[in-house]
């Protein structure tokens, strides 16, 4: 049996949009808000899945995203958000992940009450490899008889991990900038040796060459194959 889905989508970069556009996929240039959620519900019709991957931390507004999305589901419909899991960056110090686009670092617990005040509860919990390990939610409204896969455990784990004290992220802190300063020690000594040149260009890696204060008398360029 074949299956198929009929999908719109909405980006804010208009050359994205124009490339989605022209692949056959209807794609509204705007940010995500009620007042486009809406505008794409009388479209294209009432959805029985919005999908946010990677974009939830991009915006300045949680709770605007999550009531958009709620006032334009189906019943019985899901959202499901992927996003940077805060846990695994404070466990394996990926502070290149801390830039301007990243309005928001989340945890399970904090989405869990985001989800609850707009009417809608987490039913599936998921950590996925992208982006070094992120965070998988699905989010219906309550039913009573819906699973919560996964939900429990990651919470009970987040609250032996004690993301909500101080510690965790004074010592992410710290190992942040251990790592820096050895991360100048190894390239300005091998700069001293020879040429040093960059592969990989990724926010991530502006970050990491700002934050050690890298100029071109260390890494002399960078190249990307994107």
């Amino acid at each position: 049996k074949t299956l198929s889905w009929a999908v719109a989508g909405i980006d804010p970069a208009k050359n994205l949009a124009q490339q989605a556009n022209r692949a056959g996929i209807p794609t509204l240039c705007d940010f995500w808000n009620r007042k486009t959620a809406r505008r794409m519900a009388d479209e294209f019709g009432e959805p029985d899945v919005i999908t946010a991957t990677n974009v939830f931390a991009h915006n300045d507004d949680a709770h605007e995203f999550v009531a958009a999305a709620k006032s334009v589901l189906r019943p019985g419909g899901e959202l499901i958000v992927e996003v940077p899991y805060l846990p695994i960056m404070l466990h394996d110090g990926t502070f290149d992940l801390v830039y301007h686009e990243h309005y928001s670092y989340y945890a399970l617990a904090p989405v869990v009450r985001l989800m609850q005040e707009h009417g809608l509860e987490v039913s599936r919990a998921d950590i996925v490899p992208i982006h070094g390990g992120s965070l998988r939610f699905s989010a219906c409204a309550p039913n009573g008889h819906q699973g919560h896969v996964g939900v429990r455990e990651l919470l009970e784990d987040e609250k032996r991990n004690g993301l909500d004290t101080a510690a965790p992220y004074e010592d992410f802190a710290q190992r942040a900038a251990a790592t820096r300063d050895a991360l100048i020690d190894l390239v300005r000594g091998e700069a001293a040796r020879g040429r040093v040149v960059g592969y990989g260009a990724p926010a991530k890696a502006t970050v990491l060459v700002n934050y050690c204060g890298f100029t071109a008398k260390d890494i002399e360029y960078i190249v990307d194959d994107n």
